[in-house]
């Protein structure tokens, strides 16, 4: 009978090996859930981002509009891309008023009503926030 030298050398070999191989899938693992953590931040900073650009310029249109006539009251919402716009505008009093601003993207909404007053330099937003 032929007896194998190193046969116990050679399973602790295989036993660090398959050790090895555990942690290694592990670190990957780790590596995955946070490229996958971070790739949804990502995607989430974008919207808000397209968000807020939409929104502004529904208000800049509804200033600009309101600029070139006192009498405007707001537009009906609209598609734009992949959002949807519309404003409204009241009267709160001689050369004063409210504009509020919507946009919708991806399900999220974002409301900006603005106060506007008319001065010797043309329509000036005095203030506003994010509803």
């Amino acid at each position: 009978m032929v007896r194998r030298r190193g046969g116990r050398r050679a399973g602790f070999s295989l036993l660090l090996a398959l050790v090895v191989l555990l942690l290694v899938f592990e670190a990957a693992a780790l590596v995955a859930g946070s490229l996958a953590v971070r790739l949804r931040v990502a995607r989430e900073d974008r919207t808000r981002v397209a968000l807020d650009a939409l929104v502004d310029g529904a208000l800049a249109d509804a200033m600009a509009r309101l600029d070139a006539d006192h009498f405007y009251t707001g537009v009906a919402e609209r598609d734009i891309g992949a959002g949807h716009l519309w404003s409204d505008v009241e009267l709160l009093g001689s050369a004063h008023w409210r504009v509020d601003a919507s946009a919708t993207l991806a399900g999220e909404s974002r409301v900006v009503e603005a106060e506007a007053r008319l001065t010797g330099s043309g329509l000036r937003v005095v203030a506003w926030h994010v509803r």
